[in-house]
C-alpha cells in the first residue's frame, strides 16, 4: 500500500481517499497494537458503576446490554471502526438444551460487506450460541468483533421455569470478558492478556501501575489502600 493521508485529496476520482484511508489514519489517536493496527476495546469511563456495555437482567431469557462507545480493529488493510450504542439493547437467549449446558458468547461485531462479502453492512451486539456439551466450550470469536460476556445456559432452562434469571441467575450465569482501550498514551486498565507495544507504555492492574520495558511488564508503582 502506498503512503496516503486521509482528507488530503477529494473523495471522488481514482486518486481520492477511501473509507479504509479514513479508518487507518484515525488509528493514530488510539492505543497502538502494531505499527498500523490499534487496540480494540470499550472506551473506559461511564455514568454507571458497571461501565459501558454491561449485561443486566431483563427477564427470564432476556438480558440488556447498556450503552457505550467502542473501537473495533479490523485487519491492517481494513482499519478500525468507531462504534456506539445509545440505548439499552435487549438480547434474547434460546431455551437450554434438553441434556447439556452450553456457553453463549455476547459480542459486539462489525460486518462490512465491502470487506468480508458477507452481505451485511452494520454494527451490532450479537448472541453467538455455543454447542451444548457435558463440558461446554466458548464459541470462537468472529473476525472484527470484541467479546463482552460469556453466558452459561444450563440444560432445560426456559421461560416457563424461570429461565436463566432463576437458574442460576444472571449474575452467576455471566462472565465478564470485556476489553478496554484508551487514546494513544493513556493508561489502560487490564482486560485480557496482551503485551505492550513500546517501552514506556503503562497499564493499571488494579494493584500496581505497570510499565512495559520492551520485553515484559514491570511494576512502576504499587497502590496502597486508604487507612
Amino acid at each position: 500500500m502506498a503512503v496516503r493521508a486521509w482528507a488530503l485529496l477529494p473523495i471522488t476520482g481514482s486518486d481520492g481517499n477511501t473509507r479504509e484511508d479514513m479508518r487507518i489514519s484515525q488509528g493514530v489517536f488510539m492505543t497502538p497494537d502494531t505499527p498500523i493496527k490499534s487496540l480494540s476495546g470499550i472506551r473506559i469511563g461511564s455514568s454507571t458503576a458497571t461501565g459501558a456495555f454491561d449485561l443486566v437482567s431483563g427477564s427470564a431469557m432476556q438480558a440488556k446490554s447498556t450503552p457505550g462507545l467502542e473501537y473495533i480493529q479490523g485487519t491492517a488493510a481494513q482499519g478500525g471502526y468507531d462504534v456506539y450504542s445509545d440505548a439499552d439493547k435487549t438480547l434474547t437467549f434460546t431455551d437450554g438444551n434438553a441434556s447439556n449446558p452450553r456457553i453463549v458468547l455476547v459480542h459486539l461485531r462489525v460486518r462490512d460487506d465491502f470487506i468480508d462479502a458477507g452481505g451485511q453492512t452494520k454494527a451490532d451486539i450479537e448472541v453467538f450460541e455455543g454447542t451444548p456439551a457435558a463440558s461446554p466450550t466458548v464459541p470462537t470469536l468472529p473476525a472484527c468483533s470484541i467479546p463482552l460476556f460469556q453466558v452459561r445456559v444450563n440444560a432445560g432452562v426456559a421461560a416457563g421455569n424461570g429461565g436463566i434469571a432463576s437458574n442460576p441467575g444472571w449474575t452467576a450465569a455471566r462472565t465478564d470478558v470485556r476489553w478496554y482501550t484508551v487514546a494513544s498514551g493513556g493508561i489502560l486498565p487490564v482486560g485480557g492478556s496482551w503485551n505492550g507495544v513500546y517501552p514506556g507504555q503503562y497499564r493499571d492492574d488494579a494493584t500496581n501501575l505497570q510499565r512495559w520495558n520492551g520485553t515484559a511488564w514491570e511494576r512502576a508503582w504499587q497502590f496502597t489502600p486508604a487507612c
